[in-house]
């Protein structure tokens, strides 16, 4: 707040300078009118003009005052101005990308199961002091990697196969539940610490722009650091891996 009042004063004083600026330089342009002797004749004959009274001085040059304030205005108001505020978690803050088509016929037909509220709730991950925690709020560990999706409002949710990913009837959009997502692919935590992470899944084919969708979001939790982890392209494959 004090840095903005002293911002505020300071183009305040600039706007009244360039007022003065502008009837000074009126001033010399008379001047050189007046030619040789112009400074002389203009001391001797109006020696109000270069240090005038303030009134006098106003109203002989309102419009450059005027000028000067309005080109202020623009630069005082984001001076005042509180900072942008980000979105609430409970709106969208990243574009989502929906189901390549024909997928949602496939789930139906290999009966990919689609996780309900209260299932999904097990599989949601938050973040504490830059470590990834598990539904229950414990340091999320798993033995292999998972599969993740990330919904427009940055909301992660992690599965770890228990059985083959053959055999097991969960895929991205048992996470999802069929809907447009921010992010999706795969990832592996041990004790809180993201150790890989890439954006492999099959039925919404994430490209590029929605990867760095989710490595945004795990940067501002604190959990991805690019000092830590490497990141390799291989084709539509991106890889992070730690160091």
């Amino acid at each position: 707040m004090i840095s903005r009042i002293f911002t505020v004063c300071f183009l305040m004083s600039f706007t009244l300078f360039s007022g003065q600026a502008f009837g000074s330089f009126q001033w010399f342009k008379q001047c050189l009118k007046k030619g040789r002797y112009g400074y002389e004749y203009m001391n001797r004959c109006h020696p109000g003009v270069w240090k005038p009274k303030a009134r006098t001085h106003f109203k002989n040059n309102w419009p450059f005052y005027i000028n000067g304030f309005l080109l202020s205005v623009p630069l005082i108001y984001n001076a005042t101005k509180s900072n942008i505020k980000l979105p609430e978690k409970d709106e969208d803050r990243y574009p989502g990308r929906v189901l390549l088509p024909g997928m949602a016929v496939l789930d139906q037909e290999t009966g990919v199961h689609y996780f309900s509220n209260d299932e999904l709730g097990q599989y949601k991950i938050s973040f504490n002091d830059g470590k990834i925690l598990d539904a229950a709020g414990n340091l999320l560990t798993m033995g292999k990697k998972g599969i993740f999706t990330m919904d427009m409002t940055g909301n992660i949710y992690v599965y770890e196969y228990r059985v083959s990913p053959m055999c097991d009837r969960v895929r991205h959009t048992s996470l999802s539940r069929g809907a447009p997502v921010a992010g999706a692919g795969e990832m592996f935590v041990v004790d809180g610490v993201l150790l890989q992470l890439n954006n492999l899944s099959g039925h919404y084919h994430p490209n590029r722009s929605q990867h760095e969708n989710v490595v945004n979001e795990l940067q501002y939790q604190g959990v991805l650091n690019p000092l830590d982890m490497k990141e390799e392209f291989n084709g539509l494959i991106i890889n992070w891996t730690r160091f």
